[in-house]
């Protein structure tokens, strides 16, 4: 159940509020989300900022008050999110519980198909090719950033991933198989860095990457998450998103992640792979230089 704000009140003095008039529901659609990659925390699941109520084309959040991020907080951010990830979910693609229906990456539609519904897919690689990375080829060709030779050459590594080409287990938390809990749109401007102690609204155990953590033993600086596109997927997904547009200290985020949740081997050389899906959104999106980028990432898997 998602807490309604009343539209006729202004949010509290230290709120964050954001309106989407031409995606009513994409607000409602995300405090969900906040709330379902909130559960962990309890788990020493990474911090994700809370909702304070939202309603068809509003949304209001606690504000974070920005900070800069250190190896230790990227560390500590590394392990956190290996057991937000660790919570699992229902399904490939599947959305936040209560919510039914596609979802939204920027401006555009996702496919979030319930567990036991005909869209679903049964393996990672179909649905990551035929769900994610394939539906923005039309947009992408359309605006002119790629063209019927740069979308063939997406459409052979697809087929690829779709085969099980490119998938690995999941990292050792999870069942090989099973989908993790995933942000699904983890790149660096949606993890937010901030002081420990403005954080009081977090279970005891949040940021820890442990069910037995206490939050007073962090580091001063965390990591929070924010805006999800939050989804059932492979976990190497979003690690990977965070090296799209720079993460820094991507390094020691990794090596925390490890150090609670071991990665498959050979998981560097998926980082591209995983990062067809954002690339071609941006394609989709933005058009440019971002369909050159999404086919070069490609041509590394021919």
């Amino acid at each position: 159940m998602v807490e309604q704000l009343d539209p006729m009140v202004a949010p509290a003095h230290d709120d964050f509020a954001k309106t989407e008039p031409s995606r009513p529901y994409a607000t409602v659609l995300e405090a969900l989300g906040l709330q379902w990659l909130a559960e962990p925390m309890a788990q020493g699941g990474a911090f994700v900022v809370p909702h304070t109520g939202a309603v068809p084309g509003r949304l209001s959040t606690r504000r974070i008050h920005e900070t800069r991020v250190d190896e230790v907080a990227a560390f500590e951010f590394g392990r956190a999110l290996a057991r937000t990830h660790a919570a699992g979910a229902a399904g490939w693609g599947a959305p936040p519980a209560g919510w039914q229906g596609d979802g939204y990456m920027g401006r555009k539609e996702l496919r979030l198909p319930a567990a036991n519904s005909k869209e679903s897919l049964p393996t990672w690689g179909e649905f990551f090719a035929e769900q994610r990375i394939l539906p923005c080829m039309k947009y992408a060709r359309e605006n002119g950033s790629m063209s019927a030779s740069d979308v063939k050459i997406v459409e052979k590594v697809a087929a690829r991933i779709s085969r099980g080409d490119f998938s690995s287990a999941q990292p050792a938390l999870l069942a090989a198989d099973a989908p993790a809990r995933i942000h699904g749109d983890l790149w660096t401007g949606n993890v937010l860095w901030a002081r420990k102690e403005d954080l009081q609204w977090a279970p005891q155990a949040a940021g820890t990457g442990s069910p037995e953590g206490n939050r007073d033993a962090l580091h001063n600086t965390v990591g929070v998450i924010i805006d999800p596109a939050a989804q059932g997927g492979h976990a190497e997904t979003d690690l990977a998103y965070l090296e799209v547009f720079g993460q820094p200290y991507l390094d020691r985020i990794y090596a925390g992640y490890n150090s609670v949740s071991k990665l498959q081997e050979g998981w560097k050389k998926r980082m591209g792979i995983h990062q067809l899906h954002i690339l071609a959104v941006h394609a989709a999106i933005f058009g440019g230089s971002y369909g050159r980028i999404t086919v070069a990432t490609a041509m590394r898997y021919v």
